[in-house]
């Protein structure tokens, strides 16, 4: 419907509302009618006196009246008072879905045809950073179609992809921020941006595996170097160990796999880190990669019972009970009688005698 359709309709509904005390037809002295008026026709002051002390409770009763199928802000939208939408939402903070069905991405649809700039700044950033940072995807189409900048940097929520994956912090779902950042990158979102901290950084921050999954399938790269001094690094390593370790916990090994080659990338002299990976990989079959890990355990620590521990388990797995019968030994070596070295090493000799025996037992055909 066209602005000028709507305004003779509303103008005509007016009309009655004023002329009959029914009909279900809202009051003319009613606050909420007051407030309906006082957006179609721009009256910013009488707007802020309407909602002057109301609590959300309040503010939503305040909007809670339908003329035409639609509320004060779709009204407004519709009629053109972009002045009149912003008051309502940045500065008297209401919802502006109240009063109608319309959604938040209809309601941007109307802004942006009534002229709308589509990166201007609000508080906080653009209106894509805001869309992002709750997880509107409806609305981050209609904006992006507008040729929003899916690159505009806020000096608060950063680039709108770091702000639809910050927002996990706040509740935000992971599914809903991963549909978001396909969007954002789909559109042009550049990830590998840094400020200060890359899209990849932030994801791992927050233990998004699946967005993380995205965004290095996507050519997010692990080796760029963030901006934070040592001691951020040490805190940075500390969450993605914690990370790593809650993976494990739900059995989901990739993940923790990841979490533990970026701990490593900020600190690749840390043998727990490789003991940690080399159990991950072992737990998906992988033990060429674990026995690689398991090693590098032993030459960062060598007197640490674990990296031997590791190595031999990698090396029953491959089959080559001799060298797992000597790794098991070293660590012996290192803690005599330690229960779960011992029972190893009887189950690598075991192992391998039963292997020399079927060696010896088998017979070439022909």
């Amino acid at each position: 419907m066209n602005g000028s359709g709507f305004d003779m309709r509303l103008g005509i509904e007016s009309a009655l509302r004023r002329a009959l005390p029914y009909g279900g037809l809202p009051s003319n002295d009613s606050p909420q009618t007051a407030f309906f008026d006082a957006a179609t026709e721009g009256d910013l002051r009488r707007l802020r006196e309407l909602a002057s002390g109301k609590d959300a409770k309040e503010k939503a009763w305040l909007a809670d009246v339908s003329i035409q199928g639609v509320g004060p802000f779709q009204a407004a939208a519709r009629l053109g008072r972009v002045d009149v939408c912003r008051c309502m939402v940045e500065e008297l903070g209401f919802d502006i879905n109240a009063g109608s069905k319309i959604g938040h991405d209809e309601a941007a649809s109307l802004l942006l045809s009534r002229g709308a700039s589509v990166d201007i700044a609000y508080f906080h950033g653009t209106p894509l950073h805001i869309a992002c940072a709750y997880g509107k995807t409806g609305v981050i189409k209609v904006l992006l179609e507008h040729h929003a900048d899916p690159n505009k940097v806020s000096e608060v929520l950063g680039t709108p992809l770091v702000a639809t994956l910050h927002a996990i912090s706040e509740g935000l779902p992971e599914s809903i921020s991963l549909k978001c950042a396909k969007l954002l990158v789909e559109a042009g979102a550049d990830i590998n941006f840094t400020n200060p901290d890359t899209p990849l950084v932030v994801a791992t921050t927050h233990g998004l595996t699946g967005c993380i999954k995205y965004l290095l399938k996507a050519g997010a790269d692990p080796n760029i170097p963030n901006s934070h001094d040592e001691q951020d690094d040490t805190n940075t390593k500390a969450q993605l160990k914690l990370c790593g370790e809650k993976a494990v916990k739900r059995k989901d090994y990739r993940a923790a796999s990841m979490f533990y080659t970026e701990a490593i990338e900020l600190d690749p002299n840390d043998a727990t880190l490789y003991s940690n990976r080399s159990f991950c990989h072992m737990q998906m079959t992988e033990a060429a990669k674990a026995l690689f890990d398991a090693n590098t355990c032993i030459e960062l620590h060598p007197g640490w019972l674990k990296g031997y521990y590791r190595k031999g388990v990698a090396l029953m797995f491959l089959k080559e009970y001799k060298e797992a019968c000597d790794v098991f030994m070293a660590g012996l070596k290192l803690d005599p009688g330690n229960a779960d070295m011992e029972k190893a090493l009887r189950e690598a000799v075991e192992a391998m005698k039963k292997d020399h025996f079927a060696r010896k037992s088998f017979k070439p055909s022909g």
